[in-house]
């Protein structure tokens, strides 16, 4: 009778430890997880959409009780942007900045040598372009209970 308990026991202990070893493995390879990227950035000035470069981001996706967190480092994006070409735009126009999903929190830069300005558009979705022609580059990061975003827009003021 103690020989059946044991080959019974030992049999269930065999089938969780391949089952645990299955799910591990699942888990190890997203299998389990679709993961999407970060939402997309739509950015605008009048009716121009303008092109935007992605940079680092972090995204936690769910799977029932399972999360699992994909981080992309990019901190080259100022370097990167500023090989890619300028959107020419009026100044003292607005720049709005929309994304598929609602960030908590939207926070828009400008490095202009030694000086950098921040603004908070969270509430906004926007701010105004300067009226001095010259060329920018916009670094936007957005955050979301998921996780965050960088992004880098060109735009090149003329009168």
């Amino acid at each position: 009778m103690w020989v059946k308990w044991l080959i019974t026991i030992t049999t269930i202990v065999v089938i969780m430890i391949v089952l645990c070893l299955y799910g591990f493995k699942l888990f190890k390879s997203n299998e389990l997880f679709n993961f999407e990227e970060p939402p997309t950035l739509k950015v605008s000035v009048g009716n121009m959409e303008l092109p935007v470069l992605k940079g680092s981001y972090c995204w936690t996706e769910r799977s029932g009780l399972l999360k699992k967190r994909k981080c992309q480092k990019y901190p080259q994006l100022l370097e990167d942007a500023k090989s890619e070409p300028y959107s020419v735009v009026q100044g003292n126009r607005p720049l709005v900045i929309k994304f598929d999903k609602q960030p908590q929190k939207i926070v828009v830069s400008l490095n202009e040598g030694n000086k950098q300005t921040s603004w908070d558009i969270t509430k906004t979705g926007m701010l105004s372009l300067p009226l001095s022609p010259k060329k920018y580059i916009y670094l936007i990061k957005a955050e979301w209970k998921e996780g965050y975003a960088d992004y880098a827009v060109n735009i090149e003021v003329k009168k």
